[in-house]
Order: structure tokens, then C-alpha cells, then sequence
């Protein structure tokens, strides 16, 4: 709630210092933090939108609600990676403690000269007030003045050329562009004009003339946008189908306050009853700043022979693209032709919003399992598709007239509309909650049988270890029992080629149809466009794997564990959606997943080799499956009682394997010990069972020079650093000896450790199966070994 606190003046040697910032978007930072110290009230504005004068798009939730003297609210909105970073900044105008401004333009489209308008009312009610004042990029003047109640905002209602910005006492509804903002259409700039004066009171008669003026209109006054359209469509009565078409062509969230009201005025002028409520209702229900009941407070207040006519909804339809001229006149009830074409198309076809966009979609039967049922069109490509399906009905004089089916439907207020949108939501039915399910079923239905050389074959991929059989078969029969839930564990296979990994995959996605997504390009997996992934329960991701790239990484651990995801379809918005996708992953190379020490999200299995290419043993396999298997194994999987924890994988030695490989390329540190052991060379002298820690440090430089590029992470540039990430892997009673750190000489030192002792350690500490370890330690001078550990 804005408090009714008077703004004050602008510290304008700040505002100086701002404006000297080294980038704009510091200038604009530091000015949004100036102004707010003074008590304005300020919003981010879009710099692509209107030349860089419009609120942020609906899909970033900030309006005039969310205008703000919060200093912590502008660091967040401004500073170095704010979510405003680079936008123009406005001051919002009206409510107690904000502003009212009058808004002088040199001209308007009509040449009418606002300053001349201006002097011509001072000549009548006195000299404006001194105030604060800043100038505009075209040469018009802001004049800003403490808001006071009657300070709404309005369109030349004191003069030609003349505007107003305020809002009411609830909130704030419109707003100016601020210094030191940049028009993006001119690249030209604002002024703040500078003053020790606040802004003064508006004075008396500003908002006696707001007030007169705006009842004193002729009823027949056409309305805001009414001199570009002709008299006999501001007048002509129009069908609730074409009001609503107008509005398709209007944006919400293009539009303030003021402006959106003139849209509801104009609606309620056609239809001031509950038709038209639900046309104004369901419209702006399209912005990011809806409030739910606001339409209904304001409804019944309108006069529907007022000064706002529909002639003003047709201005603001064609700044969007409405083109009046085509739009058929009269509001004949539609032919019992048309509304079965309604019927009919809306068996088949909706609209859809995906974002902040609107679609057709178009159910078509598919005979491929593993694709779409439906289409999502634009509408000129949904008219193109049925310019052939026509009707005739008579027009106005009763004679016949050809109209597209596409045409009729789309303008008729009983089309089918889903807009929430599309969801993915297994076992349930295909409209749910507003939305259009994009489930289509199970492919097998459950029916008793054999399915026998599968499941042996599932177990020969666990390499007969009946554990981890019994966890397969307990994750597959989750994928169909609980499908909307996955349980963050993903299957990985390695294994040379045709040793039967992609068959558990291709054979266990039979169940799901179009619901199974076989990926083999990488781009497929990571690629902007990933509408594909929306609808999938199952993902094979066949040779695509890991290697050390960051960005699979990301995806292959969100796709595993996140709840929600993004989804862009190409053209259409950004959004997120369910993750409900399990994940295999089939691989012969030897570094496929980004398994980190302690995860265990990675079920990782190395396939034995035994029936590569067997022919016969997989002619057979999928011959059983062909003939009632799938029904069968669907039959067992859907009764299959769970026992083990899915959400923790079995710790397999292929799974420490990828850890290795992890750790390896995470740290030249924790690769130079792990080298280590494995070669038992230590390449520095040995003192007594001791080695200088300064001569290890160079070792390990010199070794991780050597592979320069081989790790993530830079080696430590100092001996401390080194010895710091030491510490992390191997346990502290390696660097001791009866509880103190040993010397040689005056050199700090470290004992020689056992060498299997040390493998055990950075197997536990790294996540990993034992390494492989020498036999025994060399050195330089002698080659001593375990006989000189001291532990």
C-alpha cells in the first residue's frame, strides 16, 4: 500500500554524478536510486517496446503494482546482473505519494501545437506553477506535480496536444519516461530540468477541467481513435464473434490503464451485458496485470450511449493489424450452417495459448505410434490448410455468399478454446483443467503371457548379479505404475556394439508409443528446441554422452532430477512443464556420464559381450515379444510389487569407473595422486621415510604441465593451495607422525605413506573403487619402498 507521502526534491548533483556513469546501464542504476530517494515511484520500462517507453512484457510480472522506492528492490532490478539490467526506467503516475504530470507535445498527427494550447489556458486560469520539469527527446515538456485525487491520466481532455498521466487512488496507471533513458527508435535522450523546487500541488482548475470535461462530451463523441474510422463502423452494431476478433488483434499488456479501460468501455457499448462481461473478462485475463473481480466493479458503472464508442476498440485493433474495411457489418444471428460448422470443426480443432501466444490446434490421427496426434498452426496457416471447405449462406440481402469454414469458427464465441494450455498427464483423460492432455495411451494392453527371453536377457545386461536384475525390473514396472513421478535415477549401459543395450531400451519403449523418444544427435538432447520432451516417459539417449561437455552434463543431471523444465517449441514461448521422463543412456565409449563422488543417480551397468550379434538369439527374442510379449510384460509390470529404494541406484564398480573419470578431469591435484599410486613413482629423493613437501609440490606441477588442458580446474599456483586440496582427499594422519608434522633438516616434510593404505584412502574419499596400485614406492636415490613408511 503507497503511503500519501509528499515527493520531494531531486538531489540533482546525484542526478549529475549518475548521468558521468561509465555504461548506461550504470546511469540508469544509479538515477532509478536517486529518484527513489526523493520518494518517486519507479518501473522498469521494455527497451524494444515502443521505442523504449513500454512496461516489461507480461511473462517478467512487474507492473504498475510492482512500482517501487525500495532501494534493495532497484539494486535487484538495476545492478550488475539485476533482471531490468539495460531497460529504461519510468516514473510511475497517480495514488497518494505518487505524481501527476501533464504532458505538453509540440504537435499533434492533427498539427494542433500543444505549448500555444498551453498558453491559451494560462491566459485563462494563471501561470502554471514552478515545479519540476523535465523535457522530452521530441521537444515536448513533462510537467510533474504532486498526484492529487482527480489526477487521471487522459488523451488531449485539456487541449489538443495536450496529455495527462495519473491513475486513482488505488494505484498507479500510467507513467513517463525518465531521464537519462534513451528512446531506442532515435537514440535520442530526457532531460530532468534542474530545480531545488518539489513538485508543487496541481493546481485547482486542472482538475476541475479533468472532471467537466471528461462528463461534458457529447454522447455522440465517437472516442479515443474514432477520427480514422468511418461513422457507419463506429455506429454499426457487431457480432460478440467480431468483438472478440478485434481483441485478438489486442495485446493487454501493450496497453495502460487508461487505454485498457477505453477497451472495456467500448466492449460494454456493443454488449453491455453478461455477453460482453465475458468477452471483456476472458480478454484481459490475457494480462500479466489481471485482477480478478476489477471488471465486475466496473462494469455496471459504464454508460453504454457514453462518449466511449466501439469505434475506439477498432483503433487500438488496428494498431495490432485489423483492418476494418473487410470486417462484414450487422449482427444477423449465424445460419444453423454455421453453427454445425462450429460443431463440427470443434471436434477436431481449438485454440490453444502457449505462452503468451496463440495457436490452432488440429487433432489428426497418426498411423506412426512414436508421433504426434495434433498440430499446432498459426492462423494463416490453419485458413490456408482449409481455404478449400467452404459454405454458403446468404448475406444481408438474402443472396448467397461463399465463407470459409476456418472463418466462421474461428470468429464464433462457441470455438473450442483450452487456454491453459497443453499438459502432459498419464491415465488421464484429453481435456483436463482448461488444458489439452497430450497423453495418448499405452500402446499394449495388460494380457497374461511370456515374456521370458526379455527379462533373461534384461538379467544378462545386469551380468547375472540378481540385485541389480531385481532394481531393473522394479524401476521399469515404476515407469508404468507411478509414470507422472519419476524417481531421479537414470539407467546407463556401456558395452560394445551389438551387445544388446539399445535392445533393453527400443524393446521396454514399445510400452509407451509415442511417449518413448530415441534420441541419437546430441542437439536433440540439448537444443533450444525441445518440444519433443514435453510428452515423453521414456528418453534413449543412444551414444549421446558425456566426454566432459559441460552443457550435456546439465541436461543429462536436470533431465534425472528436476521436477520442472523449460520447454520452447519453435516460434512459440518458453515454458515450463513437468518433468516426467526417466532416462537411458547406451554407450561404448569410455567416459559417458558426469557421475560425481557421492552420486548415486547413475545406475551404470557394463553389458557383457557374449551375444554381440547373435542373429538367432535376437530373431528369437523379438519374435516372443511380437506375439503377446509386450502385452505380457506390461501385464507383470503394472502388478509388480516395488521393494527396493529407486531413488538410490546400486553402487556398481562401472559406476565408480565414471567417477574416476570425473575426478580425474576435475582436479590435476586429485589426478596427480591418484598417478600416483598407480605408478608408485615418486620422482623426488626419499629422506628417512620422508620426502620434502616442496619437492612433491614441483613434481606435481611439472605432471600436470605435462597434460596441460586434460583438467576443469587450473592447478593451485601456490605450494599452500596445493597442499590445501590435498587435504580434501587424503585423511590427515597421512602427513604425520606420532601426531606431529616431520621435518628434514628445516624443511617442512611428509612421511611415506603405505602405498595400499593410500589407495584404500582415496578410494573412499574420491568415490571410488580401489585403484590400481603399484607393488612398491620408487624414488630417486635408491629406490627404497615400504620398508622406510613410517605410519
Amino acid at each position: 500500500m503507497f503511503t500519501d507521502k509528499k515527493i520531494k526534491p531531486i538531489d540533482f548533483d546525484a542526478l549529475k554524478k549518475a548521468g558521468e556513469a561509465a555504461t548506461q546501464e550504470d546511469r540508469i542504476h544509479l538515477a532509478a536510486r536517486v529518484y527513489i530517494k526523493a520518494g518517486y515511484l519507479v518501473v522498469p520500462l521494455h527497451p524494444r517496446k515502443k521505442g523504449g517507453k513500454s512496461l516489461p512484457l507480461k511473462e517478467m510480472k512487474v507492473g504498475y503494482g510492482q512500482a517501487s522506492r525500495n532501494k534493495d528492490t532497484i539494486d535487484r532490478w538495476f545492478g550488475i546482473g539485476g533482471k531490468f539490467r539495460g531497460f529504461n526506467i519510468g516514473l510511475a503516475c497517480g495514488t497518494w505519494g505518487g505524481i501527476f504530470v501533464i504532458d505538453v507535445d509540440v504537435a499533434d498527427k492533427h498539427g494542433n501545437r500543444g505549448f500555444d494550447a498551453l498558453s491559451m489556458l494560462e491566459e485563462q486560469h494563471g501561470k502554471l506553477p514552478e515545479t519540476q520539469i523535465q523535457n522530452s527527446p521530441s521537444g515536448g515538456r513533462h510537467y510533474i506535480f504532486q498526484w492529487a485525487d482527480g489526477g487521471r491520466k487522459t488523451e488531449s481532455t485539456l487541449a489538443a496536444a495536450i496529455d495527462t498521466r495519473g491513475g486513482d487512488d488505488k494505484a498507479c496507471r500510467s507513467h513517463i519516461v525518465a531521464y537519462p533513458s534513451i528512446r531506442t527508435d532515435s537514440d535520442e535522450g530526457y532531460c530532468m530540468v534542474p530545480t531545488t523546487d518539489a513538485p508543487a500541488e496541481v493546481p485547482s482548475w486542472v482538475l476541475e477541467d479533468l472532471k467537466h470535461k471528461g462528463k461534458s462530451k457529447s454522447n455522440n463523441t465517437q472516442g479515443r481513435g474514432s477520427e480514422e474510422v468511418d461513422e457507419q463502423d463506429v455506429e454499426a452494431k457487431y457480432k460478440p464473434s467480431q468483438i472478440r476478433r478485434m481483441l485478438d488483434y489486442i495485446d493487454p499488456d501493450d496497453l495502460d490503464y487508461e487505454e485498457w479501460l477505453i477497451c472495456i468501455q467500448a466492449v460494454h457499448s456493443q454488449f453491455p451485458d453478461e455477453i460482453g462481461f465475458k468477452i471483456a473478462d476472458e480478454w484481459s485475463q490475457r494480462g500479466a496485470r489481471y485482477e480478478a473481480g476489477e471488471i465486475h466493479s466496473r462494469w455496471t458503472g459504464f454508460d453504454e450511449t457514453g462518449e466511449i464508442r466501439v469505434g475506439s476498440l477498432i483503433h487500438f485493433a488496428q494498431q495490432g493489424g485489423f483492418n476494418p474495411k473487410t470486417e462484414p457489418k450487422g449482427a444477423d444471428e449465424p445460419s444453423q450452417d454455421a453453427v454445425d460448422v462450429v460443431k463440427e470443426l470443434n471436434q477436431t480443432c481449438a485454440i490453444v495459448t502457449i505462452g503468451s501466444k496463440l495457436r490452432i490446434l488440429v487433432e489428426r490421427f497418426n498411423p506412426d505410434p512414436f508421433q504426434d496426434n495434433f498440430k499446432l498452426m498459426t492462423y494463416n496457416d490453419f485458413r490456408g490448410m482449409m481455404k478449400s471447405q467452404v459454405i454458403h449462406i446468404a448475406d444481408k440481402n438474402g443472396n448467397p455468399k461463399a465463407v470459409e469454414k476456418a472463418e466462421i469458427w474461428y470468429g464464433d464465441p462457441n470455438r473450442r478454446e483450452l487456454i491453459n494450455g497443453l499438459t502432459f498427464r498419464p491415465d488421464q483423460p484429453r481435456e483436463v483443467d482448461g488444458c489439452f492432455n497430450v497423453w495418448e495411451g499405452w500402446r499394449y494392453k495388460e494380457v497374461e503371457g511370456d515374456w521370458s527371453l526379455f527379462k533373461a536377457h534384461i538379467k544378462k545386461v545386469c551380468n547375472d548379479d540378481e540385485a541389480n536384475f531385481e532394481w531393473l525390473l522394479d524401476w521399469m514396472a515404476d515407469a508404468v505404475q507411478d509414470p507422472m513421478n519419476p524417481k531421479g535415477c537414470a539407467v546407463v549401459m556401456k558395452g560394445i556394439e551389438g551387445a544388446g543395450k539399445g535392445t533393453i531400451a527400443n524393446v521396454f519403449g514399445e510400452l509407451f508409443g509415442m511417449h518413448f523418444k530415441h534420441i541419437i544427435q546430441e542437439e536433440q538432447l540439448i537444443g533450444k528446441f525441445n518440444g519433443h520432451l514435453e510428452e515423453a516417459l521414456l528418453v534413449f539417449a543412444d551414444e549421446v554422452t558425456y566426454g566432459g561437455n559441460k552443457k550435456v552434463a546439465g541436461t543429462l543431471k536436470g533431465l534425472v532430477t528436476e521436477k520442472k523444465l523449460m520447454i520452447e517449441r519453435k516460434g512459440l514461448d518458453a515454458v515450463p512443464y513437468r518433468n516426467c521422463l526417466r532416462l537411458m543412456v547406451a554407450s561404448n565409449e569410455s567416459w559417458f556420464i558426469p557421475a560425481g563422488p557421492q552420486s548415486r543417480r547413475w545406475f551404470v551397468l557394463d553389458v557383457p559381450s557374449d551375444v554381440a550379434s547373435d542373429k538367432a538369439y535376437f530373431d528369437a527374442l523379438h519374435g516372443q515379444m511380437n506375439n503377446g510379449g509386450y502385452e505380457a510384460m506390461m501385464h507383470e509390470l503394472r502388478r509388480r510389487v516395488i521393494t527396493n529404494d529407486l531413488g538410490k541406484a546400486p553402487e556398481t564398480s562401472m559406476l565408480k569407473t565414471q567417477r574416476a573419470l570425473m575426478a580425474m578431469s576435475e582436479s590435476a591435484v586429485k589426478a596427480f595422486w591418484v598417478n600416483l599410486v598407480e605408478s608408485g613413482d615418486w620422482g623426488v629423493v626419499s629422506h628417512n621415510g620422508k620426502v620434502i613437501r616442496r619437492e612433491v609440490f614441483d613434481l606435481a606441477r611439472s605432471w600436470a604441465s605435462e597434460r596441460n588442458g586434460q583438467f576443469n580446474k587450473r592447478f593451485p599456483q601456490s605450494e599452500n593451495l596445493f597442499w590445501g586440496e590435498t587435504s580434501d582427499i587424503i585423511d590427515d594422519s597421512f602427513f604425520k607422525v606420532n601426531g606431529r608434522k616431520p621435518r628434514v633438516g628445516n624443511k617442512a616434510a611428509m612421511p611415506i605413506p603405505d602405498i595400499a593404505a593410500l589407495s584404500r584412502c582415496l578410494a573412499k574419499n574420491l568415490g571410488l573403487d580401489n585403484p590400481e596400485h603399484a607393488s612398491d614406492w620408487g624414488f630417486l636415490n635408491t629406490g627404497l619402498g615400504n620398508e622406510n613408511a613410517e605410519m
